[in-house]
């Protein structure tokens, strides 16, 4: 589980720096093309984004650990408010600004729930309107002699926009993969060794205990397994251990949790529960086979791995149809 916990810590650095680095990239891009088209007319605001991105994406490189949600969440708060400003002031470069807004519901997606992702968005996309009410009343129209850098800038902006759109979601269904994963092994209890992730050419692939009930046959790797198994259950005799688990078995055994169990699924058809008793209710029937030796009923329930009485009787009688007291009887007989 640690192994997923670094991958995911992985995947959202990258994410981080690849995304910082493309936005500075597209910054500086437009810095030249502002000189090439206007001159320095809007130079002081490419400067002021420039030093708010660069020292931002520095941080990606030399923090070699920070908290991902918290930075996230300001960053992204950050840009948007800078996108709202910008969507409502400058109007003449509105599609390209418009553009981002279809960004940042999946970049939210990152820090929030979906619900809380939407609602924010919402409200985010309430831009528009004000946007389109400032320039139609506050703005004169824009010069001809710019409609050139214009056509160019929102071009240029949009594609970029775009771009960023395919990094966010790429990197948010990594992402989620990763996590759904890590929420199914902690609500299962199930551990994985080793994990291949996300590597190119491998795929992660569970193997329910209802598709194995379905199969008449074991599967080659299970019945491997469960012969190792078996021949530690029989030579080291751990099932003697009241306390001894699935978890405990698959370390025994070199496995995870998920296959020994999906092992002894397929080859005993019973649970690993009933497993592990079947070993326990055998050795009472050998101990009591064994006339050279004298024991009481509680002794032996509490040498061959039962808790109490109580459970021991139960699991018996499942078993047998009769107390342990009536087949020590019968046996008598």
């Amino acid at each position: 589980m640690e192994n997923i916990k670094e991958k995911l810590q992985g995947l959202e650095y990258s994410f981080a720096k690849k995304l910082i680095f493309l936005l500075l990239l597209k910054q500086i891009i437009i810095v030249f093309s502002d000189l090439y088209f206007v001159g320095t007319r809007y130079l002081f605001y490419d400067v002021v984004l420039i030093l708010t991105v660069t020292p931002c994406y520095v941080f990606t490189l030399v923090s070699e650990n920070y908290n991902f949600q918290k930075v996230g969440k300001f960053a992204v708060g950050y840009l948007m408010l800078l996108n709202i400003i910008f969507s409502i002031l400058y109007y003449k470069d509105f599609p390209s600004v418009i553009s981002y807004i279809f960004m940042f519901p999946i970049a939210l997606t990152f820090y929030y729930s979906i619900r809380k992702s939407i609602y924010i968005s919402t409200l985010f996309f309430l831009t528009i309107p004000f946007s389109l009410l400032y320039n139609y009343y506050f703005v004169d129209n824009v010069d001809k002699s710019d409609s050139l850098y214009y056509t160019f800038s929102n071009t240029y902006t949009v594609v970029c926009a775009f771009i960023f759109f395919v990094v966010c979601f790429y990197y948010l269904m990594q992402v989620q993969k990763l996590k759904a994963v890590l929420v199914f092994l902690e609500e299962n209890s199930v551990t994985i060794d080793p994990f291949p992730g996300l590597e190119r050419n491998e795929k992660i692939r569970f193997v329910q205990e209802s598709f194995l009930e379905d199969i008449d046959f074991p599967i080659p790797f299970y019945e491997d397994l469960f012969s190792r198994i078996e021949d530690y259950m029989k030579s080291q005799k751990p099932w003697r251990n009241p306390e001894y688990n699935l978890k405990q078995l698959a370390k025994d055994v070199n496995s995870n949790t998920q296959y020994v169990s999906s092992a002894i699924n397929s080859c005993s058809r019973n649970n690993f529960k009933s497993y592990l008793n079947d070993f326990r209710l055998n050795a009472f029937i050998t101990l009591i086979n064994n006339k050279n030796e004298e024991f009481s009923l509680e002794d032996a329930y509490l040498t061959i791995g039962f808790y109490n009485r109580s459970t021991f009787n139960r699991v018996f009688k499942s078993k047998f149809q009769m107390t342990p007291q009536e087949y020590l009887s019968s046996q008598s007989n």
